[in-house]
């Protein structure tokens, strides 16, 4: 099982909270066809995206906003604890 965790610096404003949002998947393949599908969708959107490999070799995805000078990251990991 792997995680997909979006990880939102800043949404609209400077003065939001950080969010992490896991959505749970079966294998890393399916967790980076959701990395590739969303390089998809920003990219059209005109936000500046970059897919690299972590130090386990899988992709990630980075985002960033010129406008405010936003990072956010889009990345896959081994679920530790999980229950279905």
């Amino acid at each position: 099982m792997f995680t997909l965790m979006q990880i939102v610096i800043f949404l609209n404003t400077s003065n939001l909270p950080q969010v992490t949002i896991l959505t749970h998947l079966e294998d890393i393949r399916q967790c980076e066809r959701k990395i590739f599908d969303a390089y998809d969708r920003y990219n059209k959107a005109g936000v500046k995206t970059i897919v690299k490999k972590d130090d386990e070799g899988n992709s990630f995805l980075e985002l960033s906003t010129v406008e405010d000078g936003t990072i956010s990251y889009m990345l896959c990991k081994k679920a530790i604890f999980f229950k279905k």
